[in-house]
């Protein structure tokens, strides 16, 4: 009988050394993860005919489509990459807080008429790109939501909140001496930008506008981290940054005012590598 109680005491003893164990790992779980990526942007707009009464014009205020077809080619969407470093903490079972910085260009091209007052020809117009994607840093600030599977080497992740923009390279408006310039010297470079539809590189801008995205956006975005090493991993990510609501635009064309509704949009997707402690 004593034999058959020492036997029992030293076969439950190592199990119980592996249960602890095995809480013990689960307790010492990281709970801060950190990613460094880099990503593609695709920045698109959204344009519509306002309801004019809300702005105080006559009810047939150019109501004829034919007023906002010049918005194809004053309003050109544009690519250009980012990098970014974010910083996840584990806040409550399978939420984390996530923020840290995005840096890159945000915005889209447009053109509108410039004015030009001289004292041979007087007052004319010339039409001049004014607005191009600008170098921007956005902190976001936002939640994640995060599930583990494959014996905890794939988590799927879907995260959402708010960007807040600065942009980091400003103009002074009409000092053309100082701030003309061609397109294609604001395209050079790894945090340069392209256009998705074609012009002509070397036109002259004149940017009489600080960009062309608000100072806060918010994201929506799905993420796929693997696990490669004990503490590393690989991360896939794709987000959708968008402005929260539509906002009146008036441009100016061949001296004719067009007012609308304009609301900038983001496609981000790209890859990076991150640790967890």
């Amino acid at each position: 009988m004593r034999i058959l109680i020492l036997i029992i005491i030293c076969t439950w003893f190592p199990k119980n050394l592996i249960a602890k164990d095995s809480l013990n790992s689960i307790n010492k779980k990281p709970k801060c993860s950190l990613i460094f990526a880099i990503d593609n942007n695709y920045n698109y707009r959204h344009v519509r005919k306002p309801n004019f009464l809300d702005y105080g014009y006559p009810v047939n205020y150019d109501y004829t489509q034919a007023e906002l077809d010049y918005l194809d080619s004053c309003n050109i969407a544009c690519n250009m990459k980012s990098i970014s470093l974010k910083i996840e903490r584990s806040i409550w079972k399978f939420i984390a807080f996530q923020s840290g910085f995005v840096y890159g260009r945000k915005g889209y091209m447009g053109c509108r008429d410039v004015e030009e007052t001289t004292f041979k020809t007087g007052s004319i117009y010339r039409l001049y790109y004014t607005r191009i994607p600008l170098p921007t840093l956005s902190i976001p600030v936002g939640l994640c939501l995060n599930k583990t599977i494959l014996n905890n080497k794939l988590i799927i992740s879907v995260n959402s909140g708010m960007e807040v923009n600065f942009i980091t390279k400003k103009f002074q408006a009409n000092d053309f001496s100082v701030n003309i310039g061609k397109i294609k010297d604001e395209k050079s470079g790894f945090f340069g930008f392209s256009n998705l539809k074609d012009v002509d590189d070397n036109l002259y801008y004149e940017p009489h506008e600080f960009g062309t995205i608000n100072s806060t956006q918010y994201y929506a975005g799905l993420n796929i981290k693997y696990l490669i090493f004990k503490n590393t991993f690989i991360h896939l990510g794709y987000t959708y940054i968008s402005e929260f609501k539509f906002h009146k635009t008036n441009d100016k064309l061949y001296s004719s005012a067009y007012i609308y509704e304009k609301r900038s949009y983001i496609h981000r997707y790209g890859a990076g590598i991150g640790l967890c402690f």
